[in-house]
């Protein structure tokens, strides 16, 4: 397994996502709740545990895509492909999500160096 490392305190860039490698922390569990996407954890300490997040239904998708390890352009292509969206829009979409998670820790991010 890859050394992967929090990406918290880190602020992702479109430079800076560029040259990484992302995907969801382990210890966590997507589930459907009255129709809407949570991350549950299922497998943390407790001082982690409460860390939990409502996903719509494209964070869902970007989600499922993130259980592997995903560079941003591979993220671009999926969501062009599945949506309705220019490269640009899903672009400033994904890097949203991406700060969303990692400010809230679910997020692991490796640079190409350390690849």
């Amino acid at each position: 397994m890859k050394n992967f490392s929090p990406g918290v305190g880190s602020e992702i860039t479109p430079m800076t996502a560029a040259g990484a490698v992302f995907r969801t922390k382990p210890g966590y569990a997507l589930r459907e709740v009255c129709g809407e996407y949570l991350t549950i954890p299922v497998s943390l300490p407790p001082n982690e545990a409460s860390r939990m997040a409502v996903l719509n239904e494209e964070g869902k998708f970007l989600w499922e895509l993130l259980r592997c390890d995903k560079k941003l352009e591979e993220l671009v292509a999926a969501m062009t492909e599945a949506y309705d969206v220019s490269a640009q829009e899903a672009r400033t979409d994904i890097l949203e999500f991406l700060e969303e998670m990692e400010k809230h820790a679910l997020l692991l991010i490796k640079s190409e160096v350390e690849l």
